[in-house]
């Protein structure tokens, strides 16, 4: 009877040790799915983020050339100008030809200041951009950074249960000898 018992309790035993051991299986299975989609999500958002990133840098950069247009074209106005002050100076005699110039020049004034107007509202919106841009392009670094943490973390983890799982398939090997 009594060698009955034990055939009992050591059977008992294996089939605990058994679902302790698949329990631990599982676990680990599932822990490196739920972090493998994790990574997948994370990498995915850090796509779109460069790609959002490249898209401001692109507007920028079209912002850049509209500025460097209207410099052009107000520095060709300035050489105009110029150009009508040096006319001013060399034909006083045509007063009457001067003063239709004059109305011009100030017609041409009153859409430089306008024109001057709307770029320093384009380049006010700009700056407002580039900033916004910046600080996105901050907080996406920043969240990179705590997803490589995060990661270096859950890899620890996983270094020291592959530890564990080691001591116990050699615990459950020295056992099985031991019987």
């Amino acid at each position: 009877m009594d060698a009955a018992w034990l055939d009992v309790l050591s059977g008992l035993d294996k089939m605990v040790l058994g679902s302790i051991v698949g329990s631990v299986i599982l676990a680990f299975l599932l822990l490196i799915a739920v972090f493998s989609v994790k990574i997948k999500s994370q990498q995915d958002r850090i796509g779109a983020l460069r790609k959002a990133f490249e898209n401001c840098t692109q507007e920028t950069q079209k912002y850049k050339e509209t500025i460097a247009d209207h410099l052009r074209r107000d520095t060709d106005t300035q050489r105009v100008m110029e150009q009508y002050r040096q006319e001013a100076d060399q034909h006083r005699e045509t007063e009457a030809s001067l003063r239709r110039e004059l109305k011009k020049v100030h017609h041409t004034v009153k859409e430089l200041r306008q024109a001057a107007a709307l770029f320093e509202e384009v380049k006010q919106k700009l700056v407002r951009e580039t900033e916004k841009t910046r600080q996105e392009l901050l907080a996406s670094r920043e969240e990179v950074q705590a997803v490589l943490r995060r990661n270096e973390f859950w890899v620890e983890q996983l270094s020291e249960l592959r530890t564990k799982h080691e001591a116990l398939k050699l615990k459950l090997k020295k056992q099985e000898r031991r019987e």
